[in-house]
């Protein structure tokens, strides 16, 4: 939540825009990390076809590739969907009055 909050106060209208501009800048490194997918075994096999290296050194490349490819794809998801999340709730609630305690905003809405 303290992405939510700046020195204590809520600022909504200042977060709402970087909220929404980092939720673009995931959405183009989920794209670049997919292109990836692709270009690293074209890459991996073009450099091997030329240099006659050894088979099992780029398969080894790859796999890796692979894995470090796919692990950033599962962060950058991770943080978009946290993000998607707080784009929501500043979208329901624009302008929310923080509190040390949720139950005490509960009760004065009530009120």
């Amino acid at each position: 939540m303290s992405l939510l909050m700046a020195g204590g106060a809520w600022q909504a209208g200042e977060l709402l825009p970087r909220v929404e501009e980092l939720h673009r800048g995931n959405r183009r490194r989920m794209r670049s990390g997919v292109i990836w997918l692709f270009a690293l075994p074209a890459l991996l096999f073009t450099v091997r076809t030329m240099t006659g290296s050894s088979k099992i050194a780029f398969l080894i490349l790859w796999i890796i590739g692979m894995f470090l490819i796919s692990s950033f794809l599962v962060y950058v998801a991770y943080l978009d969907h946290d993000l998607k999340e707080i784009l929501a709730q500043l979208r329901r609630d624009p302008d929310p009055t923080p509190t040390s305690d949720g139950e005490a905003c509960k009760e004065e809405s009530r009120a």
